[in-house]
């Protein structure tokens, strides 16, 4: 969620509004749902084949507004945005597949089963990975496109849509010449003009500007290079002083998984924490679907239980990303401990005990030389008689 500050000033108090956009992909079997219920449904629906929305034409209609009565799925805020009817199949998202100059007309439907009229405006954009989580995001409503937010034209782009009806709104995507081969994503994203007002938190006035998205993708003819890319492996051992002594309690192992190709690929990494005693796994994780170009999605995990195999030598982790279609990479990193506080405590140790044995013996001695020169002295002195 892009949030965005307003402060309002009165002669009593300062109240700032949060402006949020919430992106969903648009799903025609949605049922009522909060926004990231909806991106997860899309993300988990299999992949059909690439729609034919409409033959490539050099022109398209002349673009106007078909409205029907609302059916189907809807979102948490009344109203959903999903790709237009299509006479070949049901459709969860755009999908074509495209060479240089293609020109698609096609449409999207925003649907409104709340009890008011909702007023939205239209924009294209891109659509990336977020890089915590890997999640599917569309670029906000003022930022730049530079990828298929470019190629899509909305001949309209504000649409008022009555309670209870649904608008089908005519979208025209050209494929420019220039295009490179490979998968490219994008969508439609429908930002509702008013702003929902919501609870206040410490005196300030938090509201949220509804916005959902309907998802595009190219598949653009030519070659097509899947490649991973698995970067910035690091191993830290933790445990606080007691760590020195008993080794470490807990790896922390982190790592960044990416799409180098050309191919959108949904992948999967994981691995092992490997001690002179033990080998421990990493956590699995599954990737829905990693976009080409997009910024590599951060990973981190913690390993417990380590203790006396991590105390001295060596401790390694192995991570390895795989996905169907693309070559698995592999990253290895190693920790050398040296237990420095065990080594002065054992030294310490070693020098009492010597020093123990070194007095004992020395006591010793004295005693023997003290009983010898008794018995000299005795011989010594004559015996009374």
């Amino acid at each position: 969620m892009d949030m965005v500050g307003v402060t309002r000033r009165s002669s009593t108090r300062v109240a700032v509004l949060a402006i949020g956009l919430v992106l969903i992909s648009g799903m025609s079997s949605l049922s009522r749902s909060g926004p990231s219920e909806s991106a997860t449904a899309a993300e988990t629906a299999p992949t059909s084949a690439a729609a034919t929305a409409t033959a490539p034409t050099p022109t398209c209609p002349r673009p106007k507004l078909t409205s029907t009565r609302a059916t189907g799925g809807t979102t948490q805020f009344g109203w959903l945005l999903q790709p237009g009817p299509s006479t070949t199949q049901q459709r969860d998202w755009l999908q074509y597949n495209v060479t240089a100059g293609t020109v698609i007309c096609d449409s999207v439907t925003l649907t409104n089963s709340s009890r008011r009229a909702v007023s939205v405006q239209l924009y294209a954009a891109d659509a990336y990975n977020i890089a915590a989580d890997g999640g599917f995001a569309f670029t906000a409503f003022h930022q730049r496109t530079r990828g298929v937010g470019t190629w899509i034209t909305l001949p309209i782009t504000k649409v008022t849509v009555a309670s209870g009806r649904a608008v089908t709104i005519p979208i025209v995507v050209r494929v420019p010449a220039t295009v490179t081969p490979g998968d490219t994503a994008g969508g439609v994203v429908a930002r509702e003009t008013r702003v929902r007002h919501g609870q206040k938190v410490s005196g300030v006035d938090v509201g949220v500007r509804a916005g959902v998205g309907v998802r595009l993708y190219a598949n653009v003819a030519g070659v097509r290079r899947p490649e991973l890319s698995l970067t910035d492996l690091e191993l830290h051992l933790r445990g606080g002083l007691l760590s020195r002594f008993l080794g470490s309690s807990t790896a922390i192992v982190t790592y960044r998984v990416g799409n180098a190709g050309n191919v959108r690929l949904s992948p999967t990494s994981g691995g092992k924490v490997t001690t002179r005693t033990r080998t421990i796994g990493l956590p699995e994780h599954e990737f829905a679907e990693l976009l080409p170009g997009s910024p590599r999605i951060a990973v981190e995990d913690s390993v417990h239980g380590l203790r006396w195999g991590s105390l001295i030598g060596r401790v390694r982790v192995e991570v390895t990303v795989t996905a169907d279609g693309a070559e698995a990479v592999t990253m290895e990193k190693s920790v050398w401990r040296v237990p420095w506080l065990s080594l002065i405590a054992l030294a310490a140790a070693i020098a009492l005990i010597a020093t123990v044995l070194v007095v004992r013996r020395r006591r010793h001695r004295v005693t023997g030389d003290v009983a010898k020169d008794a018995e000299d002295a005795e011989e010594l002195d004559p015996v009374a008689s």
